[in-house]
Formats: structure tokens, C-alpha cells, sequence
């Protein structure tokens, strides 16, 4: 049914096939994940691996003909295009390089080269129940991390130490994390992706946590921030504000409201409290099989949002040398309202 789907969209473009190549889209439509391998996307779709995985592709893409290519990759992928008669052949402008496209220009001499942008990611937009329930095994994964590490934490433990737990906490349950884990401590909290250091934990001190785990191929993506002792009084205004900033945001967001818009309902409210010039990034992403995908919702964004996306609604406060707050959950788009999947509390904890 989907390769029906996007057949009937390409052969609006006059498009005769599409060569995908990124490894999430390639997983999305066949089931094969592999890190090398290229999908012929026509009337009957052709999956190229080469040795390494060959008997893997026939058994996690059993409804696609799987070629084994045995020498030049492109070579072979380039004399099969030739003889399946193709006129125009799509690809992914987003993940073929230069010099692939190179090559496939000189091999493909007479066959007109589309590129596409976001072809298969806006179908991989709207997920499928299958989809949703498999992104809250992985939320839920995070979150128990999460809080089974509030209970190691302790004086003089690095942030490397504690991305560590992290890590260990989600691998335990066999799984795998969705990306580097933001760890931040004290002042080093106001660097949006901050990677961990030796950086030791003291009173006084803001904890920023970022992790996200990766369950049968979908990710989970979930900010939070506590205080280790008495906290700073202008970092609890900070972090009443960015609630309130996210609250208003996750009340506003439906199908039909355009990207900017959300991302302006948080900034509004962060700027009637003088800290918007301090919120340096844009308020959320898609999440999906990869941790940040279509659709954005970032500033000036027209693009309509779509019932049964996955977003992160995420507002970060960020002045140098204090500290920063940013809180971040996970929200099902709907027609009327929308579904908060993340569950892990935001009232204000000191441990």
C-alpha cells in the first residue's frame, strides 16, 4: 500500500522510480537496516546489499527482490536502472554526494537525474499507531533512566559519570541510545548540546539532562532540569518561565497551525518576561525512526502541521555564565487537540 502510494506521487512528478539511499528511509520502506545499501523504488522494488548483507535483507525485506552486488555498487545499480528502462530516475538530493552524483551522471548517460527533497520523510511524518506505541516504549525507557539516576547523584561526580548511568540504564534493558546524551552541570548548563565532561557536580548547582533512547527503531527524545541544593533565585524565575513557555505552546499546538506559529506562542511568553532574547533555538522537531526529523517548528516556518506527527516542544533559557533551563516533551499532534506522550513530572525538584 505505501509503495503504491508514493509510485502514484512520483508518477506526479514524472518521476519513473526513485533511488533512495538514506539509511532510515531504506529501513521506513522495506524493514531492511543495514549501513550500506540502496533501494530502487518502481513497480517492482529492487533492494542492492552487498555480501556483508545479503541473507539479512532477504529475511527483514521478504516482499522486496534483493540483489547481491558482488562488484562496483554503482556499477551495478546503474546497469540495472538502464535496463528496467528508465527515462527519469529520482534520488535523495538530501544524501547522495557529489561525487556519487558524479558518477551516476556518466553511467546513467540519456536518463534525466530528479532530485527530491523529503520525499519518503513527510510519509514517515504521519506515524502509524505501530509507530507511536514503539516511540512511548522508548520514552518510557528514557524516563525510567532518568529517574533511576536521581538517585546516584552525589558531590563530586562528573558529568561524564553521569552520562555514563545513563548510558548503562538504557543499554541494561538492551537497547541503545537515540543520541550522545547532554549532560550539563552549573554555568556549563547554558550551552544548549553540551557534551558531558569532567566537569564535578557541587551544591548550587542547575543539572540539565537531554537523553533519548532507541526502542525497535524509534527514538524517544526528553529534557530535564533539577537543582543539587539551594537553587539560584534568578534560575528559578528562569525555570517557572520556561514551563509556563512550554504549557502555552503544548495548549496551542493542533493539525493546520503552522510551525512558526507554535514556536511564536512560546517566544511571546518567554519575551513578556525579558527572556526571549535568551531562547536560541527553535522550539521543537520531529521524532520518528531518526531523533530529529521533519516537521520543525522554528521560526518564520509556514508548513501546516499534520495530524499524527510526533514533535518535541522544547523552550531553553540559556545566559552565559549562570546557567540554563530547558524543558522538553514529546507531543502527538491531533485535529482538535493534542496528546503529551512524555509523563516524567516538570514540578521543580531539588536533590
Amino acid at each position: 500500500m505505501l509503495t503504491s502510494h508514493l509510485l502514484e506521487k512520483l508518477e506526479k512528478k514524472h518521476v519513473d522510480a526513485l533511488l533512495i539511499t538514506h539509511r532510515e528511509n531504506i529501513a521506513y520502506m522495506s524493514g531492511f537496516y543495514g549501513s550500506l545499501g540502496a533501494l530502487l523504488l518502481l513497480e517492482n522494488p529492487v533492494l542492492f546489499v552487498d555480501g556483508r548483507y545479503y541473507t539479512q535483507a532477504k529475511e527483514e525485506a521478504p516482499n522486496y527482490e534483493v540483489i547481491l552486488v558482488k562488484d562496483s555498487f554503482w556499477e551495478t545499480i546503474s546497469e540495472h536502472i538502464k535496463s528496467r528502462g528508465i527515462r527519469r530516475l529520482g534520488f535523495e538530493e538530501g544524501y547522495i554526494s557529489y561525487g556519487i552524483y558524479r558518477a551516476l551522471r556518466r553511467k546513467l548517460k540519456g536518463i534525466s537525474l530528479v532530485p527530491l527533497r523529503n520525499f519518503v520523510e513527510k510519509e514517515r511524518t504521519l506515524k502509524r499507531d505501530w509507530e507511536i506505541e514503539r516511540m512511548e516504549e522508548a520514552l518510557k525507557l528514557s524516563e525510567e533512566a532518568l529517574s533511576q539516576c536521581l538517585n546516584v547523584l552525589r558531590e563530586g561526580m562528573s558529568e561524564k559519570d553521569l552520562a555514563v548511568e545513563l548510558e548503562f540504564l538504557i543499554k541494561r534493558k538492551g537497547e541503545e541510545l537515540a543520541f550522545q546524551s547532554i549532560v550539563a552541570f552549573g554555568e556549563r548548563s547554558a550551552l544548549p548540546h553540551a557534551k558531558p565532561t569532567q566537569r564535578k557536580l557541587k551544591k548550587g548547582d542547575v543539572i540539565l539532562i537531554d537523553i533519548g533512547a532507541r526502542v525497535k527503531g524509534y527514538c524517544s527524545d526528553i529534557t530535564r532540569v533539577f537543582f543539587f541544593g539551594k537553587p539560584n533565585e534568578d534560575l528559578l524565575k528562569i525555570y517557572d518561565a520556561v514551563l509556563e513557555a512550554q504549557e502555552r505552546a503544548i495548549e496551542g499546538i493542533r493539525e493546520g497551525k503552522r510551525g512558526g506559529e507554535i514556536d511564536e506562542l512560546a517566544r511571546d511568553e518567554l519575551r513578556g518576561k525579558g527572556l526571549a532574547e535568551f531562547f536560541t533555538h527553535s522550539l521543537g522537531h520531529g521524532v520518528g525512526r531518526e531523533v530529529h526529523e521533519i516537521p520543525s517548528l522554528a521560526p518564520g516556518n509556514k508548513e501546516k502541521l499534520p495530524s499524527s506527527a510526533v514533535v518535541t516542544i522544547e523552550p531553553g533559557v540559556y545566559v552565559e555564565g549562570l546557567g540554563g533551563v530547558r524543558l522538553e516533551d514529546m507531543v502527538l499532534i491531533g485535529k482538535g487537540s493534542s496528546r503529551n506522550l512524555t509523563r516524567f513530572p516538570k514540578d521543580l525538584r531539588i536533590v
